[in-house]
């Protein structure tokens, strides 16, 4: 019987280092991670949400740069209106892109603002919301105005107290009446109270400013008439002060002898 010679045994791959049906481990390089994601992580955040993560360092934090795309798109119109805004909630701002960007990027309480605006009209509704302490629909808030109604008494006193500084006596029940009817405009227009959202220069908080004023007192209302009292009945005042001065006189001469 014929031996059939053996076949001649083929090169191996890789220059007789191959050896079918094992495959050597590959080894895969470590992966450079910020914050614990992979860069193929990151592009996938990137993409989903539309940010910028950046990476400091080897191992460090991943930062957004939130919306401030829309500051960099904001028309000179929409850019005074803001900066306008701003500086009414006691922001310094200049009337530039890089200034309100500058001031949106250190102040976190504008940056969360920003964070949730995609738009200039819903950026400055934000900031309205934030701006008027009991807003939430962005519109002016009304100012309370509060009337106290007077005692007639109380004014009739006022008025006398005021003749007798003036003219040494009472008020006649008609002048009296004429001198309250004329209380009545700064008693109406009461107390008006105002309110509004403004950030403390020394604290760098945003703080709930009211602001009281009143047009009506007592004391305002019987200074005024006495002043008014001068030029009313001239010939009655001099008199007044003749008297009074006489009086004067009279007491410090005696008090003298």
């Amino acid at each position: 019987m014929t031996t059939k010679p053996s076949p001649t045994p083929s090169p191996r791959v890789g220059g007789g280092k191959y050896t079918p049906g094992t495959v050597p481990p590959s080894r895969v390089q470590p992966t450079q991670t910020v914050g614990g994601l992979n860069p193929q992580a990151i592009e996938q955040i990137q993409q989903i949400v539309g940010i910028t993560l950046s990476q400091v360092g080897t191992t460090g934090t991943i930062n957004s740069n939130y919306n401030y795309t829309l500051l960099e798109s904001l028309s000179d119109t929409e850019l005074i209106s803001i900066a306008k805004l701003l500086k009414k909630m006691g922001f310094s701002v200049k009337g530039s892109k890089g200034s309100v960007k500058a001031l949106f990027s250190t102040d976190p309480a504008l940056e969360a603002i920003l964070k949730n605006s995609f738009t200039a009209t819903e950026l400055r509704a934000n900031l309205l919301k934030d701006y008027l302490p009991l807003g939430g629909d962005a519109t002016e808030n009304l100012p309370t105005r509060t009337i106290t109604m007077q005692d007639p008494v109380i004014l009739g006193e006022i008025v006398d107290s005021a003749y007798q500084s003036r003219y040494m006596r009472n008020a006649t029940p008609e002048e009296k009446a004429k001198h309250i009817k004329n209380f009545e405009e700064d008693i109406n227009s009461g107390t008006l109270t105002t309110t509004k959202k403004v950030k403390n220069k020394k604290t760098g908080k945003m703080e709930n400013v009211v602001t009281v004023k009143s047009n009506f007192s007592q004391a305002k209302a019987k200074t005024e008439l006495e002043e008014s009292l001068k030029n009313l009945n001239p010939d009655e005042f001099d008199r007044t002060k003749r008297i009074q001065f006489s009086d004067f006189i009279m007491q410090n001469t005696m008090s003298g002898a």
